[in-house]
């Protein structure tokens, strides 16, 4: 099976768009695979400034029960109580969230007139930059906490990262959980696993001495239980690996959209799956109008 896999999107339409346009050319691709990142924020500096000050003010400031706000239900409730009684942070916040939300719905309604347009079967899960948006106008779509097949390969999402995007409203983040996507994958055993987080270690190095991956995800892999794990989230770690004495092969095909100052843009990977056997990748860059090859990795990196 041929599967085309990119992530980390970030809005970058117009890219998409030629990514698109690649796979419409390529019939023997039986599947497409993102995994995570596909809109931006719609906000200024400043706007995602004046966020970031009204939600810090608000979890500092409110005590539910004799503690601080704990989690984002309590900051949500906390928010409609500021904002029924007049508070003029909360109704600020309240705009801004409501900007947020429209904006993403379109973003995703733009998506997904791309996705459309493609003959391939689409699977898609969430990351830190989406919202709970991506769940309704992109449904024929997601996996997240889902099993697919396609052509008899089965295929096991989980989305969502640990880390909150800080140009996005807390109450617009989607529920992420370790332990809950450790257990959902145990329980499963894919052939291939779609995740937007990277397993710590492993491709999650967006500066040397940094690492920001799952340790649940790297506890997953370590038993070699899954042919693939198809990953995003660190646009400077793009890398394949596989690992000496087990089968998972690890891909982070880098982010397709451009992202702030990010130095990669418009990769994504052309993925020749055999059963977890002699599967090799291409790696493609979208660079103008043009789409070409950086590299083929027949024998993929052994991670030392």
């Amino acid at each position: 099976m041929k599967i085309l896999h990119c992530s980390d999107i970030h809005g970058d339409l117009e890219t998409l768009c030629k990514f698109a346009d690649f796979a419409k050319q390529r019939p023997d691709i039986r599947a497409v695979v993102c995994s995570g990142d596909l809109i931006s924020s719609p906000f200024t500096q400043a706007e995602s400034k004046e966020l970031a000050r009204i939600t810090n003010d608000i979890i500092n400031q409110i005590i539910i029960e004799g503690q601080p706000i704990q989690n984002i239900m309590q900051f949500d409730s906390a928010m409609d109580i500021l904002y029924r009684a007049g508070n003029k942070e909360s109704e600020r916040f309240k705009e801004l969230e409501m900007k947020f939300g429209q904006a993403s719905k379109r973003s995703y309604q733009a998506i997904r007139s791309i996705f459309s347009g493609l003959s391939q079967r689409i699977l898609t899960v969430p990351g830190n930059s989406d919202s709970p948006e991506y769940f309704k106008e992109l449904e024929g779509y997601d996996i997240h906490k889902k099993i697919a097949e396609v052509d008899d390969v089965e295929f096991v999402g989980y989305g969502g990262s640990d880390v909150h995007a800080f140009s996005m409203p807390i109450t617009k983040i989607i529920d992420y959980n370790e332990k809950e996507m450790h257990q959902f994958l145990a329980e499963t055993v894919p052939e291939i696993v779609v995740a937007h987080m990277p397993a710590f270690s492993v491709n999650d190095c967006p500066k040397e001495g940094v690492n920001i991956g799952s340790h649940e995800l790297a506890k997953y892999i370590s038993n070699g239980e899954s042919n693939l794990l198809l990953h995003g989230h660190c646009h400077e770690d793009t890398a394949i690996r596989e690992f000496k004495g087990l089968k998972t092969i690890v891909m982070n095909p880098g982010n397709l959209g451009f992202y702030g100052s990010s130095p990669r843009k418009g990769t994504f990977l052309e993925i020749d799956y055999n059963n977890g056997q002699g599967t090799s990748a291409k790696v493609y860059q979208i660079d103008g109008s043009n789409v070409k090859q950086l590299a083929e990795t027949p024998v993929l990196k052994a991670k030392e």
